[in-house]
């Protein structure tokens, strides 16, 4: 991946298992280098298979170092509701 082209039409959020996913992919984008994250409820880190996630409501702001654009993945997981947008 070298900038974030496609990420709009990659991220969906039919299953937990695939936001579980997506913090995964964007924890590795971040360790890569190829993402920033701006602002955060919670470290990636501590969204883990097998594990409750860290509180109901968990959002980031992430920004990629290619093209500058900001995305924002917001997580309710109560009422089982996620995400992914871009931010103007």
């Amino acid at each position: 991946m070298d900038d974030c082209s496609t990420w709009l039409d990659r991220l969906d959020f039919l299953t937990p298992g695939r936001f579980l996913e997506a913090c995964e992919e964007l924890l590795s984008f971040e360790r890569q280098g190829l993402i920033q994250v701006v602002k955060a409820t919670h470290p990636l880190e501590s969204v883990r298979p097998g594990e409750p996630f860290p509180d109901d409501i968990m959002c980031w702001t992430v920004k990629c170092v290619a093209t500058g654009k900001s995305f924002e993945l917001f997580a309710d997981t109560y009422h089982g509701r996620c995400e992914w947008r871009l931010v103007k």
